[in-house]
């Protein structure tokens, strides 16, 4: 990974500081990174269904396996072959998931959540506000379940078993949360008073759509579960 990890930090670091925005950077190399692995899939389970056989006729019953160095070994080679098959892409969305998860996207949100609640007082009808928090709590759940229903009827996917339309719905509202990257593609679309007031918008937006989704998939469950 590293071999893509560096090379990217340095184009990243050259998009910074050109005046293009670096997230750009970010996009590229993730198109770089390969999605295939050059081991053989039949010559891995071939391996792996080996090296079980051998980890299972090696065991001495009653004895910790640290004191059974051929587990010890059969354990090595199948973590190496299982290391070997997983894709470069795998392996780094599986290293990133943890510190993107609890630790870059709520810094990202807080650097980018900054509004006043006097913006609360300019609230209007008309104008931005209620473009877009009716877009996150309405447009994303009506997109969802309209593209999933038409994907269904046209044979394209099918709905996973014990779900409804319910849940889908629910799906969409929990999708309407957009603190991160709302705030993010509005700090690039608006400025001054606006960007104050869309950030207003999307706070209040994405409560709603959290809260109404939580309700409803909750309400849901109460009602699909087996009594």
């Amino acid at each position: 990974l590293w071999f893509y990890l560096i090379p990217g930090l340095v184009v990243w670091f050259l998009f910074l500081k050109s005046g293009v925005h670096a997230t750009i950077a970010g996009i590229l190399l993730a198109q770089l990174i390969p999605v295939q692995t050059r081991t053989d899939t039949n010559a891995f389970t071939t391996d792996m269904r080996q090296l079980i056989d051998r980890f299972a006729q090696n065991g001495q019953p009653g004895r910790h396996i640290i004191t059974q160095p051929d587990r010890q070994q059969s354990l090595h080679l199948m973590r190496e072959r299982c290391n070997a098959i997983e894709t470069p892409l795998e392996k780094l969305e599986h290293a990133l998931l943890l510190p993107v998860s609890f630790l870059i996207m709520p810094i990202f949100a807080l650097a980018n959540a900054g509004f006043s609640f006097d913006s609360f007082s300019e609230i209007t009808l008309g104008g931005v506000f209620p473009a877009v928090a009716l877009g996150l709590a309405l447009g994303k759940p009506i997109g969802i379940v309209v593209f999933t229903y038409a994907a269904i009827r046209l044979g394209l996917a099918r709905m996973p078993a014990g779900t409804g339309f319910g849940h889908i719905l629910g799906a969409g509202l929990l999708a309407g949360i957009g603190f991160t990257m709302s705030l993010f593609i509005a700090g690039l679309a608006f400025e001054d008073k606006t960007l104050e007031i869309t950030r207003a918008a999307i706070i209040m937006g994405s409560l709603l759509a959290g809260i109404s989704g939580f309700l409803l998939l909750r309400w849901v469950n109460h009602l699909t579960s087996p009594r």
